[in-house]
């Protein structure tokens, strides 16, 4: 399974609005070093992998939700 890249780096770019720079949510991953802005896609289990360290790294057990809940508010016009 692959993954749309823009979906890591809107990922990458809610870690960075909570203060946690990308350097160290991919430290350790096989996304390290990756340039996500020329990459069309990515593995869905390098996806995952980012996700789960976004729960660790924020300490929010619910950052899916409440990540989308405010992506599809910055969506609505």
């Amino acid at each position: 399974m692959t993954v749309r890249a823009i979906a890591a780096r809107v990922l990458l770019g809610e870690l960075a609005r909570r203060g946690i720079p990308a350097s160290t949510a991919l430290s350790g991953t096989t996304g390290e070093g990756m340039d996500f802005s020329a990459e069309p896609h990515i593995d869905g289990e390098l996806f995952d992998d980012l996700l789960v360290r976004a729960v660790t790294l924020t300490g929010d057990p619910a950052f899916g939700l409440t990540w989308c809940r405010r992506e599809s508010r910055s969506a609505e016009f």
